[in-house]
């Protein structure tokens, strides 16, 4: 989203300071959820089956510690997940 190295990648103190490459390009979070879930779904056309929370589709999702559209963009990539849900079921829950 904001085209900048973060903080987990091996080069971030090198990169730190260095602006955004090509900050046109970047996208909105928004654009960055449906990029790897409703738009994987129908590259493989499975969007009737998952991609997005609906009635009838296969409930998968992830419950994260944090609210991810209030908190700073460069704070997403300290989130954690709490739960993960596959098919209905819960299959990871954090202790």
């Amino acid at each position: 989203m904001t085209r900048k190295c973060v903080r987990l990648d091996l080069t971030y103190e090198l990169y730190k300071d260095v602006p955004a490459a090509m900050p046109e390009e970047c996208v909105g979070l928004k654009e960055a959820i449906q990029a790897h879930t409703i738009h994987v779904a129908y590259q493989a056309h499975l969007e009737d089956i998952t991609g997005s929370i609906e009635v009838g589709k296969s409930a998968e999702m992830a419950v994260l510690d944090s609210d991810i559209e209030t908190i700073p963009v460069e704070q997403i990539q300290d989130i954690q997940v709490l739960e993960t849900v596959f098919m209905g079921k819960t299959v990871f829950k954090k202790a």
